[in-house]
This record gives C-alpha cells, sequence and structure tokens, in this order.
C-alpha cells in the first residue's frame, strides 16, 4: 500500500498531521465486481472540507476494469462526523468499482484530491495511493 510521504505532500510540518490517505482492497475475482476503498481522515483540528469535490481518479489499468475515470461524491462518498453531533466530517470513504478481466496481482493506483480545513486554513491536496489486488479465477 502506497501513502503520502509527509515532506512531499505538506507544506510545512506543522501541516504534516492535518491529514491521512489510504487505500484498501480484498481479493477479487476474474469476471465478477470488486470494491476497492479510499479512506481520507482529517487529524489535528482539521476536517474534511465539503465544499471541494474530492475525487479519486485511478491509473488506467485495463485489466483492473474500472468502471470510470473519476470516482467523486455520486459515487458513493461516506462522510462521517468527528465526534457526536458535530457538523464537521473527519472521515471520507469513497468505494472504487472495478470488475477485474484478468488474473494474478492487479495494482490500482491513483490520485486522491480533497482539502481539509481548520478554522484559520483551508489545505488543498493530493495524495498517491495504490493498492494490491489479488484477482483469482472464478470457482466452476
Amino acid at each position: 500500500m502506497l501513502q503520502p510521504a509527509t515532506a512531499a505532500c505538506q507544506a510545512a510540518h506543522a501541516e504534516a498531521t492535518a491529514w491521512t490517505a489510504t487505500a484498501a482492497a480484498g481479493s477479487g475475482v476474474r469476471g465478477e465486481p470488486g470494491t476497492a476503498v479510499i479512506t481520507l481522515t482529517a487529524r489535528g483540528g482539521f476536517h474534511v472540507n465539503e465544499e471541494y469535490p474530492l475525487s479519486f481518479r485511478p491509473t488506467a489499468v485495463p485489466a483492473l476494469g474500472l468502471a470510470k475515470q473519476r470516482y467523486g461524491k455520486a459515487d458513493g462518498l461516506v462522510l462521517e462526523p468527528c465526534a457526536a453531533g458535530s457538523k464537521d466530517a473527519c472521515t471520507a470513504t469513497l468505494p472504487v468499482a472495478f470488475t477485474p478481466t484478468a488474473t494474478g496481482t492487479l495494482t490500482m493506483a491513483g490520485t486522491l484530491s480533497f482539502s481539509v480545513c481548520n478554522p484559520e486554513k483551508c489545505l488543498i491536496e493530493q495524495a498517491e495511493l495504490g493498492v494490491p489486488i489479488d484477482v483469482a479465477e472464478p470457482e466452476h
């Protein structure tokens, strides 16, 4: 699993703890729909900026059978509040649908674009993410 390098993705050390982004997927079966999950977690007093169009643009991998070139709010984005009763979201989860056409280990990689804010400022960020997906033959 690839995660953003703190120094490369953040402008200053104080902002390095503002967020984490991860990609996760289980295994897949050739010809059957599967889902990877992209998770953004705001930290250190930051929250997910709901006004910014969070999106994941996967790198083209024909054998992975990605349904779209860009995944965003309309694709099942779920925002979870920072705390009970909070109007701000600290976690965003985005499913990424795929239907693999080949077997073996395929890598879903791409760029997550997002924004996190605290009361003083908003950060507009990008994170390069990747996750291997082991794809098996269907059982007959």
